[in-house]
């Protein structure tokens, strides 16, 4: 894996002003007007060994109609950041034919793109108050890749059943709970941020974070000549994120001419997301992004209905989505005018037409039937827009009705 970011004038570099009036002055000032992108590539080579096991226990016993124990093991090694380790263990069990119970246990990674690796610097100047001196001033702020990274690592719990009742013929069940906490997520931190100066100032210069802030005298000396040159802005291994829920899904299939001529059936896919808590580096807030608009925006219920009829070569999908309501942003310390986000509910139409004796198949969809519009969304970060909002928070659907007609063929 490589990725390579090329110019013809790196952005960071000085240009070369020898015998032209002007040129390059020294300080805070940038060799171009506005931010600048620096020249930057990397390249990283991995490696895998990985094993599974499946072991039957128990097979038409007294104690059950099955259990089995499952596994599986992966040895991983990194060129930039070396080995890493991960396993899974689960049980599955069902006590009588209807119904099967599953559990899994696991550590999970997630490796650092080239691109969190080995992005290179762009440059821009901004005015900073520094706590550490009393100094107000301008420098520059870094932004930059980190070779230093390390996969994440997240340990992974899940529990569930899965319930098929003989005496209700064509239907189906499944719950599952779900926990996931990350420990050292990556995430971008930056010398310009309030909180990492004042974890700095509260380790004495001992926290990492320290290097956020290039200074040229040694970190004890808090006289005006010690403000920093440079601020440094890059992933580091330093978030948490912690996320638990439940999802569920019911299937049912009505038995053909059950209830109407043709084929009817209805599936529910839900999920339930009360916890999203996210810190990006020691210090910062612990935040609960669940049922909030902020980035990335998640919902605390998330459902959708498919209603689905097939009559003769004719078939028709109604799925009905809905999300529960959301508060304007995670900060609870944030006061807003207005109420929350209402909740969203939407339709979506599909018609499927199989023309007889032939392989061809005619459809129609209509994404957002009823033309349903998100409300409007105040996002934090417009600034410059007191009171200015956007048009729908994070993932909603902001293009509206639209209709889709096509043919398929199949060979």
């Amino acid at each position: 894996m490589s990725q390579f970011t090329t110019a013809s004038n790196d952005m960071v570099t000085p240009g070369d002003f020898t015998g032209l009036r002007g040129g390059f002055v020294s300080g805070t000032t940038l060799p171009y007007a506005g931010s600048g992108f620096g020249v930057g590539g990397g390249s990283n080579r991995v490696w895998e060994l990985n094993g599974e096991i499946v072991v039957p226990v128990l097979n038409n016993s007294p104690l059950g109609k099955h259990l089995e124990l499952n596994g599986a093991v992966r040895y991983t090694s990194y060129r930039t950041s070396g080995t890493a380790v991960t396993w899974k263990a689960g049980v599955s069990y069902e006590p009588f034919d209807d119904l099967r119970i599953r559990a899994v246990a696991s550590r999970d990674i997630r490796a650092p793109t080239i691109n969190e690796l080995f992005a290179g610097k762009s440059i821009g100047v901004l005015g900073y108050n520094d706590t550490h001196t009393g100094v107000s001033s301008t420098t520059q702020l870094i932004a930059q890749g980190n070779p230093d990274l390390v996969p994440e690592v997240a340990q992974t719990y899940t529990a569930g059943l899965v319930y098929h009742p003989h005496w209700l013929p064509g239907f189906s069940m499944s719950v599952d709970w779900f926990k996931i906490s990350i420990h050292n997520a990556i995430a971008t931190v930056g010398g310009n941020n309030a909180i990492a100066a004042a974890t700095c100032e509260q380790s004495n210069g001992a926290s990492p974070l320290c290097a956020l802030f290039i200074r040229p005298l040694p970190f004890s000396d808090r006289s005006a000549a010690n403000f920093p040159t440079q601020l440094i802005s890059e992933n580091l291994n330093v978030g948490t994120a912690i996320t638990s829920g439940a999802d569920f899904e019911f299937d049912y299939q009505l038995q053909r001419d059950q209830l109407v001529p043709g084929q009817l059936g209805f599936r529910l896919l839900g999920t339930y997301q009360p916890i999203d808590k996210q810190s990006p580096y020691p210090g910062a807030p612990v935040l609960n992004y669940s049922g909030t608009a902020a980035n990335p925006g998640i919902p605390k219920w998330r459902l959708a209905l498919s209603t689905d009829y097939t009559i003769g070569d004719v078939t028709f999908d109604l799925t009905t989505r809905w999300r529960s309501r959301m508060a304007p942003n995670a900060n609870r310390q944030l006061v807003f005018i207005g109420s929350a986000i209402p909740s969203q509910f939407n339709l979506d139409l599909n018609v499927n037409y199989k023309i007889p004796n032939t392989k061809f198949q005619t459809f129609l969809t209509i994404n957002n039937l009823l033309d349903a519009k998100p409300a409007p969304y105040g996002n934090l970060s417009n600034t410059a827009s007191p009171g200015g909002s956007q048009a729908g928070a994070p993932g909603e659907d902001v293009i509206l009705r639209y209709f889709t007609v096509g043919v398929r063929y199949n060979f």
